[in-house]
């Protein structure tokens, strides 16, 4: 079970395949040829390609991954920014990923230079460059990621202490700004693309965070390139999830049936929706089942479930009304019962968290 604490715990990521002996990555060199800067590029794509397998295979936890490691010594030292943006928010399909961009503040002209800008108003093939271009630049502006399954928002919004999304996504913001601090780097400006009020969020993070100054803005990812590179690193790693999702996760469904953009009112997604629902089972874990669009999904198409306990209630309130109608009928009723309104006929007993009812998840005894 993930943690429900105010601040996230971050999972650590093993780094497949190019850690050094003490099982670290090697620091990025400092010399800059174009022989270095191809090799570090590479192996830099590659430790990033091994952060999304893993995240991949794992499809159903929480996944944390950054590059805070490969931050020139030198840079870490000197006064940093940190931009927070997030992707995958709106969607029915695959994860929320939240991502923090870090640079020397004084590397700000350097940002405007790459071309950054808000991912949305960008094609996939320019969000790719700019990812290649950033991975090649680790020795001065890195990242962090992280991937919040689509099965932790489920648990987490239809908990019987319900966790809404801008909680869930405040805790995602928190749990970087911590992470980077914790990583030692000489962080000094925060922005953050905002969720709510901005005022509100703001407050909370300035009184979490003291000794920042913190900026949350809509459409930050707009005004500053700092918020906009964090904005490509959520926007392709979600992408590139979505694709790397293991098919025996996506449902009974035929192979290569499209899954549309994830947003419940692309016509390819609400027939991916529609084919991949199980009556008894419901939805496959890529998909958010706590979101409206699954749920009246499965009220239309699921199996009707009776539930043992709901049963219970409806035999004992029965039971209640014959023994007061006995009563009434024998004379000897107890005069408190003439204080008591006729209960409700129709009244439906009391329902189950509709998570399980989507799973049709019985109590057993015993397992054969």
């Amino acid at each position: 079970m993930e943690s429900t604490n105010k601040h996230v715990t971050l999972v650590t990521t093993v780094h497949s395949g190019v850690t050094g002996q003490d099982g670290n990555l090697p620091p990025v060199d400092d010399d800059f040829s174009d022989e270095t800067e191809t090799k570090n590029s590479s192996r830099v794509h590659s430790v990033y390609d091994s952060y999304l397998a893993e995240a991949a295979a794992d499809c159903t936890l929480n996944k944390t991954f950054d590059f805070l490691h490969m931050l020139n010594p030198s840079n870490r030292l000197k006064q940093c920014m940190l931009g927070i943006d997030e992707a995958g928010r709106g969607p029915v399909l695959g994860p929320m990923v939240y991502a923090c961009a870090i640079a020397p503040i004084e590397r700000l002209n350097d940002l405007k230079e790459i071309g950054l800008a808000d991912s949305k108003v960008l094609n996939e093939q320019q969000r790719e460059n700019l990812l290649t271009e950033m991975l090649q630049k680790t020795d001065w502006i890195v990242g962090a990621v992280h991937v919040i399954s689509p099965v932790f928002i489920t648990e987490k919004m239809l908990d019987r202490r319900k966790t809404s999304l801008n909680t869930i996504s405040h805790d995602s913001a928190i749990g970087l700004i911590h992470n980077a601090l914790d990583k030692n780097v000489n962080l000094t400006e925060v922005y953050v693309d905002t969720v709510g009020k901005a005022e509100h969020y703001e407050a909370k993070l300035q009184a979490l965070f003291p000794n920042l100054k913190i900026r949350v803005e809509s459409k930050a990812d707009s005004t500053y390139p700092i918020v906009s590179a964090a904005s490509i690193y959520a926007k392709v790693t979600r992408d590139r999830l979505l694709q790397l999702w293991p098919k025996h996760k996506r449902g009974c469904i035929p192979e290569n049936t499209p899954l549309g953009s994830g947003y419940p009112g692309d016509p390819l997604t609400k027939k991916y929706l529609e084919t991949c629902l199980d009556p008894v089972f419901g939805f496959p874990s890529l998909v958010r089942s706590s979101w409206s669009t699954a749920t009246n999904l499965m009220e239309k198409h699921g199996v009707p479930v009776a539930w043992e306990d709901d049963v219970d209630e409806e035999k004992k309130a029965e039971a209640k009304r014959l023994a007061r109608k006995r009563e009434l009928s024998k004379g000897t009723c107890k005069l408190s019962n003439f204080f008591h309104s006729e209960p409700n006929e129709t009244k439906k007993a009391t329902t189950r968290q509709p998570y399980f009812t989507h799973c049709a998840m019985v109590h057993v005894d015993r397992l054969i």
